[in-house]
């Protein structure tokens, strides 16, 4: 006759079985969370440091972090790497680029983050908020149609105790080109903000063509500025107006 257990026996045995049911009804919740990455900030254009952080990714792996266009994805080019602690978790900084790999510059104002592992088995993608950059300054090489048509707007200025010399053309376009008329050798190419090409474009309508000579100052401090403009409007330009177009001119010598 077998010996009955001890009825303390029956209570351990009963209450290792319902504690391992409750473990593995608990194991589904305990899966790995899906990967998520949070930015900060959300919005800003090139030269922007983006802080990065991610969690849900696998423990102790490198990640990338790309950016990209919503329609065509991320570029192959990482902006920042990090390794990922046991949790998954991982922080890194990036500044946001104003071109892509290719040097096109980015316009697109809708971008994508992704933070992605080496096999891309594992990645996380959330929205950034770009605004592009605008052409005020920038260096812009003329067109060779461009190049070959007559400046609405030309400005010479020589003279002074620098003695320096100055060529400023300025084309419908926008496009702007400052030489230096001793050398007649460009010395840099530009393009006009939006703007202040509108305010432009909007003179040709209003004003007629003119070419103004104006000298100040005698001996050393003699200064010869030659303004022509070329428009296609019927009003006669006031000294007011002149000094307003004289004025755009110098602010782009003298930022040159």
């Amino acid at each position: 006759m077998r010996a009955r257990k001890p009825f303390w026996l029956w209570v351990w045995m009963m209450y290792t079985m319902v504690g391992a049911g409750m473990l593995s009804a608990c194991i589904p919740s305990m899966e790995q969370a899906d990967p998520v990455i949070v930015l900060d900030p959300v919005t800003g254009g090139s030269g922007t440091s983006v802080a990065v952080s991610g969690s849900g990714f696998p423990a102790e792996t490198q990640v990338s972090v790309r950016l990209g266009p919503p329609s065509v994805g991320a570029s192959p080019l990482s902006y920042g790497d990090a390794t990922t602690d046991a949790y998954g978790r991982f922080a890194l900084s990036f500044t946001m680029p104003a071109q892509w790999p290719d040097g096109t510059p980015i316009t697109e104002t809708d971008l994508v983050v992704v933070a992605l592992n080496e096999d891309a088995s594992t990645k996380a993608t959330t929205p950034f908020g770009y605004a592009p950059s605008v052409p005020d300054v920038s260096t812009s090489a003329a067109s060779p149609v461009e190049a070959h048509r007559p400046a609405i707007l030309a400005w010479h200025r020589e003279g002074g105790t620098s003695g320096s010399c100055r060529d400023v053309a300025v084309y419908e376009s926008g496009y702007v080109e400052i030489a230096s008329c001793k050398e007649a050798v460009p010395l840099e190419r530009r393009l006009l903000s939006e703007d202040t090409r509108k305010r432009l474009n909007d003179w040709t309508e209003v004003y007629q063509s003119f070419q103004v000579e104006q000298t100040k100052g005698t001996g050393v401090n003699r200064v010869l500025t030659r303004t022509t403009f070329v428009g296609n409007g019927l009003r006669e330009v006031s000294e007011i107006e002149l000094q307003m177009i004289q004025t755009l001119l110098e602010t782009l010598v003298s930022s040159q």
